[in-house]
């Protein structure tokens, strides 16, 4: 760990409130959390309980505490081979690069001058086809975003902006279709609502029409998306266990749903 010896400069220790800490030096241990676990077990295990170890757990000791240095120097290699990762990023997000669609990657597109235009001009078209105010909120994603775009073959950055252009307009008829019947005169969409609608309207374009809905079953399992009264049973609320689904009342709403959607979208 990094020792720091210090005291407070001259114009903080004449305030009246420090004056009991005039010309007082203090020291400040700074470590990692590796640092501070080894800390706390040889603390435990060696100074609290008074013990004179062995040699040979001596030993165990210097190879364990070699261990965990070791260990410590990767985990601080790898956060800054993430920052370099990101900041290269961002540095190309602009340019005609086939960049890997990941997470990080996906997550500097975001908050790239390409997808804040965008949004702007998804906003704007939206505006003009609904009457109501439009919110357009951050929104912390929790599932991997990334991976439902894998999911329809989308590998890299500049494929996401070439389907996102080409889906604009469709894309903006789905956000009508789900909020212009919604009561409150202020929406709030958030910013990754395109990733999501386009999503569906790349499962709608590249399945054929009597596989859809298994497709659609397969998606929101593969998505981790719930539409169920049992988060636990996708197959049955989907009904892959029910024979007469099509005839279903409850299935029969998501049928129409799906077709709905084959009329944005194809």
């Amino acid at each position: 760990s990094l020792h720091y010896v210090v005291q407070l400069n001259e114009t903080r220790e004449n305030l009246e409130e420090y004056l009991n800490y005039k010309n007082m030096k203090f020291e400040i241990q700074i470590r990692s959390v590796l640092q501070d676990t080894w800390a706390e077990i040889e603390h435990q295990l060696s100074y609290k309980s008074g013990i004179i170890m062995p040699q040979d757990i001596k030993r165990t000791f210097s190879r364990l505490s070699s261990l965990l240095e070791t260990a410590d120097i990767s985990f601080r290699n790898l956060r800054d081979e993430i920052t370099n990762y990101i900041e290269n990023a961002e540095a190309e997000m602009d340019k005609e690069n086939n960049i890997e669609l990941n997470d990080i990657t996906l997550s500097v597109l975001l908050n790239s001058d390409f997808y804040n235009n965008y949004i702007d001009l998804f906003k704007n078209k939206l505006n003009e086809q609904i009457n109501k105010d439009i919110d357009i909120i951050e929104y912390n994603i929790q599932i991997s975003e990334a991976k439902r775009l894998k999911y329809n073959s989308i590998n890299t950055i500049e494929e996401l902006k070439k389907y996102l252009n080409d889906f604009l307009d469709k894309i903006v008829d789905f956000t009508k279709f789900n909020y212009e019947d919604d009561i409150n005169e202020k929406i709030k969409i958030s910013r990754t609502f395109p990733l999501f609608a386009l999503n569906y309207g790349i499962l709608i374009n590249n399945t054929e029409e009597e596989d859809l809905y298994s497709s659609f079953c397969e998606y929101f399992k593969y998505a981790n998306i719930i539409w169920s009264d049992d988060e636990n049973n996708y197959e049955h609320d989907w009904g892959f266990e029910d024979k007469d689904y099509r005839t279903s009342e409850k299935n029969s709403e998501r049928l129409q749903w799906i077709e709905s959607l084959k009329d944005i979208f194809k």
